[in-house]
């Protein structure tokens, strides 16, 4: 009790300061790699939890794994670094240099004026790949969602191959329509897929099996 008591005072003393200070942070993310740091981090976020000054995300993993969980935040991943990749300068002054141009993250473009290039992709682009990474993707999610929704429409149309092929291309036009594009990794970024080959990753996830909650066998009756 004596320990939870001074902990309380910990967090009670922080409270105070923060709320001395004439600024407003809306997100905090901490990015560790070791399991040691746990207690630190639960730590943070029980003092910011208090204040609800800050919000706090804490993202544990590899550096690939992190870089892609805080993308989900839209926060570009070049912000992630392993320790031993450069110093805080060298860090701060690449950072500063693509910052001068408004439209840093679009490198360029094709030539209907659609991104062809990109350093790191919006939250609502659809990433082409495989892993949990991926499918929690803000972009991934909407698609999959898209893919629900019309996946007893495209069932029907099992013996009409065109009529698959244009429901897949409304699927693709509806993340379009909604600001959103198709992306596959490269080694210096992502670059965008053409029509076809986004139309074969949303005819892939049509023929994958459903969420097992729409896979499970009705009850028989009994009598």
């Amino acid at each position: 009790r004596k320990d939870w008591r001074f902990m309380e005072n910990i967090t009670g003393i922080g409270d105070i300061l923060l709320a001395s200070l004439p600024l407003w942070n809306p997100g905090c993310h901490f990015v560790y790699d070791s399991p040691l740091l746990h207690p630190a981090m639960k730590l943070v976020r029980v003092v910011n939890s208090r204040s609800k000054r800050v919000r706090t995300r804490c993202h544990y993993g590899s550096t690939q794994e992190v870089k892609y969980s805080i993308m989900q935040f839209g926060i570009p991943e070049d912000l992630v670094r392993a320790p031993d990749e450069e110093d805080n300068r060298a860090f701060i002054e690449r950072r500063r240099e693509k910052e001068k141009s408004k439209e840093n993250r679009i490198v360029s473009y094709d030539s209907k004026g659609n991104p062809k290039f990109v350093l790191y992709p919006g939250p609502k682009d659809v990433l082409l790949g495989r892993g949990a990474c991926y499918q929690s993707y803000p972009g991934n999610l909407k698609l999959a969602e898209i893919i629900e929704e019309l996946r007893d429409e495209y069932i029907r149309a099992d013996t009409e191959r065109l009529e698959k092929t244009q429901i897949s291309q409304e699927v693709v036009q509806r993340i379009r329509d909604g600001g959103g594009y198709f992306f596959k990794r490269t080694d210096d970024g992502w670059e965008a897929v053409d029509d076809m080959t986004a139309r074969e990753k949303v005819a892939h996830l049509f023929r994958s099996k459903p969420k097992a909650k729409s896979r499970q066998k009705p009850m028989r009756n009994v009598g």
